[in-house]
């Protein structure tokens, strides 16, 4: 199941990113000072994924494409990595409106513990 994993960099920055169950980034959001910040993104992503006018599609030359989430006020929220194609990116925006919701919380243990 595809999941949200969080990690604090060597800075002490939070990072939040969205893995599909392969493990592959499909989604990243901007790094956190705070623990709580970053939740509160969780949780914004939770509800904008089911929005589908919150999702900025961009294109890129050479066919390339990426997306942006945006909150209710138009901030954008995160980005989707760069895909091959726009076929490759709708199945990812239909991957994270599917499962984000619901998707469990993954604490990476690379660089601190954060389940404190």
């Amino acid at each position: 199941m595809n999941k949200f994993h969080i990690a604090i960099n060597p800075v002490g920055s939070y990072l939040v990113r969205f893995k599909s169950d392969t493990g592959k980034t499909i989604f990243y959001a901007a790094t956190f000072s705070t623990k709580a910040a970053c939740l509160q993104t969780i949780a914004q992503i939770r509800v904008s994924v089911e929005r589908p006018e919150r999702f900025i599609r961009k294109g890129m030359e050479n066919g390339r494409c990426f997306f942006v989430l945006q909150s209710e006020k138009g901030r954008s929220i995160g980005v989707s990595e760069i895909f091959d194609n726009e076929r490759t990116m709708e199945d990812a925006i239909t991957q994270l409106q599917m499962t984000a919701p619901a998707a469990t919380l993954v604490y990476d243990k690379q660089h601190q513990d954060l389940s404190k």
